[in-house]
């Protein structure tokens, strides 16, 4: 009874966080719709992606990768053996932390121009972008300091299982652009108001993560320079890694900024879509299994390591089915339905379905990997993958420099697929070699039994139901609603053909 009480609680934490994940990522849908309507692919939207993007790669490095994967198994050990410890090493991280990414957003807002030479010199050929970016990023910086504060607040609240808040919170970001963009105050550029309202959300989070947080941090008697040291010095090599791995978008944006207008627009929209099951399954599921995985190492259960793994492996592989069927039979469709309206015109179409259908290539990797890393990090095996990181870098310039000048933006987007896969296989070897994963080759098969019959579902409704052209000439509302039609029907038959192969058995823990 009891088993099965914790087996239905982890359930449910899942759900949750996958669910508030959801809503955040579908009001992220409506700011997109919004920036469409409103900016289309233009210059404006270009500055404003640029200077969000810097402040996010580096939130990768210092809060969602870093910071969770080196504090939170520290944390967590810290809990069973010395509550008090714990929450001082807490308040420690949090007071480090910020003084250096406050030392670090003054030098940015000081000088803005340094910043969006270094990411996207191609700008400079483009006085308007430029000086658009320099204004906004001076307004978006200070988010890295926000962000990776609330992120460390997170992963305290997640060590207590306290999981709805933190997966909450970024809710708020996607308000405050929507009314930033909506808000009639004319005396302020459009471009400027939606670059404040990424710092009032940022203050917004911080704000809520701590109020929340703070009954688990105590006062700081002593430095335990000893452990704040093994906790920085996890952050180092995992940024030192995670540098390495987002050289490719890094690379993306600079290639991006010699690329006519609008490349950087379409590259947005498409990646928006393709990190909807990203940020939905994978990130959730990896945020959930972090510290139950920390705990079950700490405690050396193999048995229940392995499957816990592999109730995540099958998770992502439940949620992936639908989302590459979709957007391999009805990715044109959604980015009409989604975007097809104000500014956003038919070329703007095509180019966002070209980066989109090569960002889905890559796209059962990306999620993959997400876990896999997770994985690592509450081994405290962080050496490898930052190993893996910098040849895949490597091997990421090189493909840039060899597509881009052919594909132009596609190229960017296939670059990213290309070595979100070798890293995938490279992960899953080693994991493999150390006895981490439970291969069940039959359930595989069945995996790819299913993936094959939702291909041939949804190639039978497409072929049954109205055609590209319908979907241009026809209203917003209609094509929502038969888009609408269509998903409902095929999660329906998708749900029946997972009971029918016997597959939702395995989705549960």
């Amino acid at each position: 009874m009891l088993n099965t009480k914790k087996k239905l609680t982890f359930l449910k934490t899942s759900m949750s966080i996958a669910s508030w994940t959801m809503i955040s990522r579908l009001l992220g849908f409506m700011r997109d719709l919004i920036f469409a309507n409103f900016f289309g692919a233009g210059a404006v939207l270009d500055a404003f992606l640029i200077a969000f993007k810097i402040p996010n790669y580096m939130r990768r490095f210092f809060s969602e990768g870093a910071l969770t994967q080196a504090f939170v198994p520290t944390y967590t050990h810290l809990l069973n053996t010395n509550e008090k410890k714990a929450g001082a090493i807490a308040s420690q991280t949090a007071i480090l932390l910020g003084l250096f990414l406050s030392f670090l957003t003054m030098i940015v807002v000081a000088k803005p121009r340094w910043f969006i030479q270094l990411f996207a010199w191609g700008l400079i050929y483009d006085p308007m972008r430029f000086n658009l970016a320099c204004q906004m990023i001076q307004w978006t910086f200070p988010f890295l300091l926000l962000i990776a504060l609330t992120t460390l607040f997170s992963g305290i609240l997640n060590s207590h299982n306290q999981f709805k808040l933190p997966a909450a919170l970024p809710i708020a970001l996607n308000i405050s652009l929507m009314t930033a963009v909506l808000l009639p105050i004319h005396s302020i550029s459009p471009g400027l108001k939606i670059a404040m309202a990424v710092t009032i959300a940022g203050l917004i989070q911080v704000s809520i993560a701590s109020l929340a947080a703070f009954k688990y941090l105590t006062w700081i008697d002593q430095w335990d320079w000893a452990v704040l040291k093994r906790i920085f010095y996890g952050m180092g090599v995992i940024i030192s890694g995670a540098v390495f791995s987002q050289i490719n978008s890094i690379f993306d944006t600079v290639f991006a900024s010699f690329l006519p207008r609008g490349s950087i627009s379409w590259l947005y929209y498409a990646d928006r879509l393709i990190n909807l099951p990203i940020g939905v399954i994978a990130v959730s599921i990896s945020t959930l299994l972090l510290p139950k995985l920390s705990n079950a190492i700490t405690s050396k259960k193999t048995t229940n390591i392995q499957t816990q793994i592999d109730w995540g492996i099958q998770i992502i592989f439940a949620g992936l089915i639908p989302c590459i069927t979709m957007l391999a039979f009805y990715g044109k469709q959604i980015i009409i339905c989604l975007f097809y309206h104000g500014a956003f015109e038919l070329i703007d179409i095509q180019m966002t379905y070209l980066a989109l259908s090569a960002f889905a290539f890559g796209l059962p990797a990306m999620m993959l990997n997400k876990l896999m890393n997770t994985v690592f990090y509450a081994h405290q095996q962080i050496k490898q993958p930052t190993t893996i990181a910098c040849l895949c870098a490597l091997f990421s310039i090189c493909l840039n420099l060899m597509l881009v000048p052919i594909f132009e933006h596609v190229g960017l987007a296939l670059t990213t697929s290309a070595t979100a896969w070798l890293q995938c296989a490279t992960l899953f070897y080693l994991a493999n070699k150390r006895g981490w994963l439970n291969w069940e080759s039959k359930l595989y098969f069945k995996w790819l039994s299913s993936l094959i019959l939702s291909a041939v579902c949804l190639a039978l409704i497409k072929y049954l139901l109205p055609h590209t052209q319908w979907w241009l000439t026809h209203s917003s509302s209609m094509r929502f609603e038969l888009l609408l039609f269509i998903s409902v029907l095929f999660l329906s038959i998708y749900v029946f053909q997972l009971k029918f192969i016997g597959l939702s058995k395995n989705l549960k823990l």
